[in-house]
C-alpha cells in the first residue's frame, strides 16, 4: 500500500488495484465501448494468463474474445507502470471486436483514444485493423515505421511524423473524425501530431481486430482503450487526455 499526493490531497492507493479507476472518470456520453486492464476481474485468463475474454466496461457489453488458444494474448498484471494491460505478440496475438463491423461508428463522427506501449517491431504494427481491403471500410490505428503513425480509413490514409521513442514506452494516442467535415486529427501524449481531411466516412467494415490489421500482427502491450461515436469538444479531450496520462504515468 502507497500514498500518492494529487492536487495537494493525500489518497491512499491499494496496490495495483488502484480502486480509485473503477469510478467513471470522464465523459460517458456517446461512449460505446471502454476496456481497462488496470481492472483484473474484468479480464478472463487462464493459469497462464492467456486471455479468452476481455469486458466492455460500457452497458453495451461489446467483450472482446478469442476461443483460439493459439491467438490469445497474455495478461500481465504490471504491464503498464503498475498497472495490468494485455500483450499482443506480433506474431499470432490477436482480439475480435464482438460486431467485427462496428456499425456503432460507420458512417459517423467518433473519438478514439488508448493507451499502450510503443510498438517493439519497425513496420506494419497495428494496435488496430480490420481484413477489408477497399476504401474507406478498415479502421487502421498504429505504426507503419519507427517514426509514423497511420490513422487510415482503409485505402484513405492520415499518417504522421513522431519522435521515435524506445520499444515498451507507454504513450497515448487520441483521435478524431468528423463526418461533417471529414477532418482527422492525431494526436499523441495531448499533443497535435497530424491534421487532415479524409474523402468520405468509414462504411462496410469487417474483421476488425486488436493487434492485427490484415495479414499483420502489432507486438504491444494495450492498457485502456475508448471509443466515442462523437467528436469530443476540446474540454472534454483535455479531461480524457489528463486523467489517462495521469493514470498510467506517461509524462
Amino acid at each position: 500500500m502507497a500514498k500518492q499526493a494529487i492536487g495537494g490531497v493525500s489518497r491512499i492507493m491499494l496496490g495495483n488495484q488502484r480502486s480509485i479507476f473503477k469510478r467513471n472518470r470522464f465523459t460517458q456520453r456517446g461512449l460505446q465501448l471502454w476496456v481497462d486492464a488496470a481492472l483484473p476481474g474484468t479480464v478472463t485468463k487462464d493459469g497462464s494468463n492467456k486471455v479468452s475474454v476481455w469486458r466492455d466496461k460500457t452497458l453495451n457489453a461489446r467483450n472482446f474474445t478469442q476461443p483460439t488458444a493459439a491467438q490469445q494474448p497474455t495478461y500481465l498484471p504490471t504491464g503498464i507502470n503498475g498497472l495490468g494491460a494485455v500483450y499482443f505478440d506480433g506474431t499470432a496475438f490477436n482480439m475480435p471486436f464482438s460486431d467485427q463491423a462496428m456499425p456503432y461508428i460507420a458512417n459517423s463522427s467518433f473519438t478514439i483514444a488508448y493507451v499502450a506501449t510503443k510498438t517493439a517491431g519497425t513496420a506494419n504494427q497495428y494496435v488496430i485493423g480490420g481484413q477489408g481491403t477497399g476504401t474507406r471500410n478498415n479502421l487502421i490505428m498504429g505504426y507503419v515505421s519507427a517514426n509514423t503513425y497511420k490513422f487510415g480509413l482503409g485505402n484513405d490514409d492520415q499518417n504522421a511524423i513522431v519522435n521515435v521513442v524506445n520499444a515498451g514506452v507507454p504513450e497515448l494516442y487520441l483521435v478524431t473524425f468528423d463526418s461533417t467535415t471529414f477532418e482527422r486529427r492525431i494526436r499523441r501524449n495531448t499533443l497535435d501530431e497530424g491534421l487532415g481531411a479524409s474523402s468520405g466516412s468509414l462504411s462496410g467494415m469487417s474483421g476488425q481486430a486488436l493487434g492485427k490489421y490484415l495479414s499483420s500482427f502489432g507486438n504491444f502491450a494495450l492498457g485502456e482503450l475508448l471509443i466515442y461515436n462523437r467528436v469530443l469538444t476540446a474540454s472534454e479531450i483535455n479531461g480524457v487526455e489528463r486523467d489517462m496520462m495521469s493514470k498510467w504515468s506517461i509524462s
